[in-house]
């Protein structure tokens, strides 16, 4: 096994090390953000600290939540566009699950989100574990499950 590099990247001139992580795919350190606000290609450790890509999921049309992932991850990144002009309030929902919540089910928590707009929600370096799956819904009710119209977009990132 060839003997990694030990010594840190530097981010600035007061020497403040990146954060980085042990990688066994390739035999040395990742690192675990980049310098600047955006998902970094390298590898992320996923729920169980193994290392994966990031998940990607894109939505294929409108819709008002889906199945990001069917087995436990991490959230990483999350961008909504909300295509309503009018109406709302509306509120992103996520749940710990492999499926869409029935009606009046509570989730894990909620972010309020402006008519017409996107937001993006960003959980990096370490994201938001999902030990089961992870499912994002828009809701009209801000604490359980109230589906919304099929007037949104998702581009989440995860592992």
């Amino acid at each position: 096994m060839p003997t990694p590099s030990t010594s840190a990247l530097v981010r600035d001139v007061n020497s403040v090390p990146i954060p980085q992580a042990w990688n066994p795919t390739n035999g040395d350190f990742e690192q675990l953000q980049s310098l600047v606000n955006i998902l970094c290609a390298s590898p992320y450790p996923d729920s169980t600290g193994s290392f994966a890509y990031p998940l990607q999921y894109t939505s294929g049309a409108l819709e008002s939540g889906n199945v990001i992932k069917n087995t436990g991850g991490v959230l990483y990144q999350l961008f909504v566009s909300n295509t309503n002009a009018t109406g709302g309030p509306f509120y992103l929902q996520f749940f710990d699950a492999t499926a869409l919540p029935a009606t009046s089910t509570a989730s894990l928590f909620s972010i309020i989100l402006p008519l017409n707009t996107t937001q993006e929600i960003d959980l990096k370096p370490f994201g938001r574990k999902f030990t089961t799956g992870i499912v994002i819904v828009t809701s009209t009710t801000p604490t359980t499950y109230t589906a919304a119209t099929n007037t949104f977009i998702f581009n989440a990132f995860g592992a």
